[in-house]
């Protein structure tokens, strides 16, 4: 192992942000990439249908930004907003009218006026709830996640077009801390490219399970405006596939099928078969096909 090598493994085990990363030589970046980025040589190695827990609403809380999360910061005493809705969400766990997930996304009004902290966005509800602080998390879980219920005096508001969430939890692990941020950066370019702004929002979250599939990606959208909203999961994707995820995926309603690894309200088993279904008799043995075995891209 080179010196530079050295130094930049020293550099991973204290989770460098990415304002850090950007700051780099070209040599440096390039061994973060090999080491950690899509040049990894994990990539596509583990097959990613059926890797996504069955799970039926989805809730993102906005706090903070991805440099100042914990390694677990749905636990850490030390942040009580998302302290307060976690224990809350435990305490009636039993009781809730589906199985929920909870994620941390960031707070960026700078680029969002819309969102600040304390927002809760559901899925696949289509509806946020503004600036709920500590004190409002029991009564959110009692009224809306167990009672079906809106808040009192905190109606919902509407959340509106396609909404893409990019696991960028780098104290959790840096192969998301270094996909995640130049992934978003890609989405956002694309779609002001394909004018698109206004249309679908891309967001900054914390880990959603399945490091090694990073980057990690999940999209909200429909079909149609007649269509329910389905939360489709993807793996290894790479800022080259970002304008087929926003063409076809969002645009066209389209499963990516190489990158594809579930679909919230859907049990793992299922999603094997969802997916040969889309994919015809011609790939009945999804044990063998390109998606199951990650070999595609080898």
């Amino acid at each position: 192992m080179t010196f530079l090598h050295l130094v930049v493994t020293s550099l991973l085990e204290v989770q460098i942000d990415q304002k850090t990363y950007n700051s780099m030589p070209y040599l440096t970046s390039a061994i973060f990439n090999e080491s950690h980025g899509f040049g990894r040589p994990e990539m596509y190695k583990s097959a990613l249908v059926g890797s996504v827990d069955h799970y039926e609403r989805h809730l993102f809380l906005c706090y903070k930004d991805p440099s100042s999360w914990p390694a677990k910061v749905e636990a850490a005493d030390y942040d009580p907003l998302p302290h307060s809705l976690v224990t809350a969400l435990k305490t009636r766990r039993s009781e809730m009218l589906v199985k929920t997930r909870l994620t941390i996304i960031e707070e960026d009004q700078q680029k969002d006026p819309e969102t600040s902290r304390g927002d809760v966005l559901l899925f696949p509800d289509m509806v946020k709830y503004k600036g709920l602080i500590e004190s409002d998390m029991d009564s959110f879980v009692e009224e809306v996640l167990v009672a079906g219920k809106e808040l009192p005096l905190r109606s919902p508001g509407p959340l509106v077009g396609s909404h893409v969430f990019i696991c960028a939890h780098a104290s959790r692990d840096m192969r998301c801390g270094f996909c995640g941020p130049l992934l978003k950066q890609r989405f956002s370019q694309e779609i002001t490219k394909l004018g698109l702004d206004g249309k679908v929002f891309v967001h900054l979250c914390s880990h959603i399970g399945g490091h090694k599939y990073a980057g990690s990606v999940i999209i909200f959208s429909s079909k149609s405006e007649n269509e329910p909203v389905t939360g489709d999961w993807y793996g290894y994707v790479t800022p080259d596939d970002v304008p087929e995820l926003l063409e076809q995926h969002i645009g066209q309603g389209k499963v990516i099928e190489k990158l594809w690894r579930g679909q919230m309200g859907v049990e793992k088993t299922a999603q094997k078969e969802l997916q040969q279904q889309r994919m015809g008799p011609a790939n009945e043995d999804c044990d063998t096909c390109a998606c199951a075995s990650a070999s595609w891209k080898e």
